[in-house]
This record gives structure tokens, sequence and C-alpha cells, in this order.
């Protein structure tokens, strides 16, 4: 997708190329040369959390020349460090490049953060191209977990023999929200094998993912279905009917 900004940058690089094209007419005017003008690191800041499926996320960092044009640079003069190693380390920066019609028209460098403990951590990058040196920064936050549960939906079922329901599992920090992204960390148990019969499945059917388990009635009976996830647990009372 193309912000405002990056179209308005697209369309200096029209310009620029326009006036390279009239450097050899005497009467056009001098074209300016490109100057490192900044460092831009996105996103600027982000939320994470020392659990699978929000422990890890990534940084992308792009040098601009002063029409906001993205400068096709490498690696060498890049340099990237958190404030704080034990909330949050990055590591794993690898410069990539796009292309249109064969010709070079993009260049970033993207990083891998990791989560590591409740905290903040400043991410720092520092680039230098002809002699001027750019830095950017992302205020990475780690958050405590403090408060977060796991859910089941529905809680009490009832289902008949040969019939299938579906209990969804989902993770919710403090304030409700599902936090989750990704049905496959969770695990599904239930105490009656001879009652129900559990099939699992990754199906991603909303964002955040929420985890879900297929329950086939087997017999008549009762049975618990056990959710659990990074510590956190819940169950659903399964009733199998005739």
């Amino acid at each position: 997708m193309i912000t405002t900004r990056k179209f308005l940058g697209l369309g200096a690089a029209v310009t620029i190329g326009t006036l390279l094209a009239c450097a050899n007419d005497s009467t056009a005017p001098a074209v300016p040369d490109r100057v490192f003008t900044a460092l831009e690191m996105t996103p600027p800041s982000f939320k994470m959390a020392p659990i699978a499926g929000l422990k890890t996320g990534r940084l992308e960092v792009r040098a601009e020349d002063q029409y906001g044009v993205p400068m096709i640079v490498g690696i060498g003069s890049f340099s990237i460090s958190s404030s704080d190693p034990s909330v949050a380390t990055v590591a794993d920066a690898q410069f990539w490049t796009s292309q249109s019609n064969g010709v070079p028209d993009d260049s970033w460098i993207s990083a891998n953060v990791t989560a590591i403990a409740p905290g903040e951590a400043v991410i720092s990058a520092s680039q230098t191209i002809g002699g001027v040196t750019k830095t950017a920064k992302s205020t990475i936050t780690v958050e405590s977990m403090e408060g977060w549960s796991l859910k089941v939906d529905p809680a009490v079922v009832t289902v008949q023999v040969g019939s299938t329901v579906r209990v969804e599992a989902a993770v919710l920090d403090e304030t409700g929200n599902a936090r989750m992204k990704g049905a496959f960390y969770f695990a599904f148990t239930s105490d009656r094998d001879d009652v129900v019969a559990l099939s699992e499945d990754e199906w991603c059917v909303a964002w955040p993912c929420e985890a879900h388990v297929n329950v086939l009635g087997v017999a008549p009976g009762e049975a618990t279905i056990t959710a659990k996830f990074a510590g956190f647990s819940a169950t659903t009372s399964v009733t199998v009917v005739p």
C-alpha cells in the first residue's frame, strides 16, 4: 500500500527523473544532488508480550533523501541495538530491495525484535551515507500479562451422539480483548475419550485468530474439555445425549 507520504515521495522521484532527462538542455535548471536526510523506522512503537504468538515482531528501516524518496543503500554502514536487552532484543538485520521495470525503486533493512520480559526498551538504528549519519528509534513495550486469562466458549455445551460442536478458546488481556494471533499454540484434551472425540484444526476464522476444537459426541455421558496455553487453562463441560 502506498501511503500519502510515500506517494508524494514517488512523485518527487518522477520529478527527479524528468530533471535528469533534461540535464543536457543548457536551459534546464541544475539537478540538485540527493542528500541523505532521514532514517525512518516503522512502526515507531508497538506492544509485545513474552508469550508465543506475541513474542516476536519486525521493524523496517528506510534511508530517505530530501524528497522523501528511499535511497538504494546497503547494510554495511548500518547498526541497530536495544537500550535494554533484558526487556527486548533485536537481531537478524537483513537488507532488501524491490524493483520496478528492472530498476531498483526501494530498499529497506528489516530486523527481528523479541520480547524477553515486561518493561520498555528503545530500539535505535543508525546509518551513514556520504559522510552523513542519521538515526531512528522505535519504542517497544513488553506487557506483563498480569490479569490475562484463557477463555473457552461455550463453557457448557450439549451435543447428540454422532453430532459435532465447536469449542473456541482465546487469550484475553486485562481489558478483555483477544490477543492471541495463532491457533496452533493451544492444546485441547478430554477426560473421557469414550464419551467425546476431539479433532483440532488451525483455521483462522477471525483476527486475532481464535483456536477451536471440534467435539464429536461418541456415547451418552459427561466429559470435560480442557484448553491449555502458556500456563493458562480453561474448561468446557460437555453433556452427550442419545
